[in-house]
């Protein structure tokens, strides 16, 4: 998580519609132990941290079709 920081400009896929867009990182938080995601995912160590990471698109056109709490991939 280190690598991210607020302000900072991130790439993105978003799964779904397979469209890549530009964001920048407007708040990061780690999320409290009653939000993890055992029961999802069974692989999901406990031990480790689940952060949420808001994004706002750089260009707001590209945001005409992604939902309000999508999931990404930043790279």
């Amino acid at each position: 998580m280190s690598k991210y920081q607020k302000g900072m400009e991130v790439s993105m896929t978003i799964p779904y519609s397979k469209k890549k867009i530009t964001g920048k990182v407007v708040s990061i938080k780690q999320l409290a132990r009653y939000a993890d995601i055992t029961t999802a995912f069974p692989d999901y160590d406990p031990e480790d941290a689940v952060y949420e990471i808001k994004i706002v698109p750089v260009n707001s056109t590209d945001a005409g079709n992604v939902l309000v709490n999508a999931s990404v991939q930043l790279y």
